[in-house]
């Protein structure tokens, strides 16, 4: 199969994956009786699915990235889980999970897992010399825990049963990077927006984000500098455009070249951006890639 429609494939699974979860979040309501229920199916297209299970490596239970090649990643796996719990193919949802939790090393709280792995070896790479300046990408270790977040709401087991030490490996290595002088781009047209996106990234329980402007955490010296330029009261409101504005000056920051603004040792930034109250929230994670992470 070719690249493209390899990609196509893959676009159209995500997309359908997306649509899903939307009309989910949409249906639910408050109560926890209500968590994690569908109301409305959005089946994914029969030959797309089978593609999708022909990838399963039987001897590792990891989905391959395309036919005919052992090469695939963590986040390709963590879509595929997802896929297959919005199936109710579970089994082969948990063949990844269980997968990845075997894998847990005493550095994998620190770093997270590699981004690449060997489908049919179960292997990462050796990295000598290394593919990446820092191969233990902090966004697709995120995705697992979203597939575990999936998984836990869909069973409605109230954990993560099983993989509860997995999904406590991620999160603390997904969180460590808020000791790592990590800038924060929230939305910023009315304050109550920022203390609701904090709390709901998880810098503070809920009910508490606006104590992190008290306790000047949120500052430009402060643990999680949050509006490095002053934020949308400051310099105006961009509009439509103001996730773009949140990338510029993230990566100002992680340039140095934000002057009397500029976050001392600045290795890693993430923004987000709202469609409105209630509606989309898109979320990126910067990072520079000099920046290595401590493994000790």
């Amino acid at each position: 199969m070719d690249t493209k429609r390899f990609c196509l494939l893959v676009s159209l699974l995500a997309g359908f994956m997306l649509i899903s979860l939307l009309l989910h979040l949409l249906s639910s309501q408050p109560s926890s009786a209500q968590v994690g229920k569908v109301s409305v199916e959005v089946p994914f297209p029969d030959a797309g699915y089978c593609f999708l299970r022909g990838l399963i490596t039987p001897t590792t239970s990891l989905v391959r990235s395309r036919e005919g090649e052992c090469f695939t990643t963590i986040y390709k796996n963590s879509l595929a889980a997802m896929a297959f719990i919005h199936q109710g193919d579970i089994t082969q949802a948990e063949g990844i999970f269980s997968f990845f939790q075997n894998q847990i090393t005493a550095t994998t709280p620190i770093s997270g897992f590699h981004k690449d792995w060997d489908a049919c070896e179960g292997s990462a790479p050796a990295d000598n010399p290394p593919t990446y300046t820092n191969p233990y990408w902090v966004g697709d270790n995120a995705f697992l825990l979203l597939a575990l977040n999936y998984y836990s709401q869909t069973r409605k087991i109230g954990s993560y049963g099983a993989y509860d030490s997995l999904a406590t490996v991620l999160s603390n290595a997904v969180t460590l990077q808020a000791n790592s002088r990590v800038i924060t781009e929230a939305e910023g047209i009315a304050d109550i927006y920022a203390a609701l996106q904090l709390e709901a990234i998880g810098f503070s329980i809920k009910g508490k984000g606006w104590k992190l402007a008290e306790d000047g955490e949120i500052e430009l010296n402060g643990k999680i500098p949050c509006a490095t330029m002053g934020g949308m009261k400051a310099r105006g409101f961009a509009g439509g455009a103001s996730g773009v504005y949140q990338a510029v000056e993230a990566t100002i920051q992680l340039r140095g070249q934000a002057e009397a603004n500029q976050i001392h040792n600045a290795k890693v930034a993430l923004i987000q951006n709202l469609g409105g109250p209630a509606s989309t929230a898109v979320s990126h994670i910067l990072q520079r890639l000099d920046y290595e992470r401590s493994m000790g």
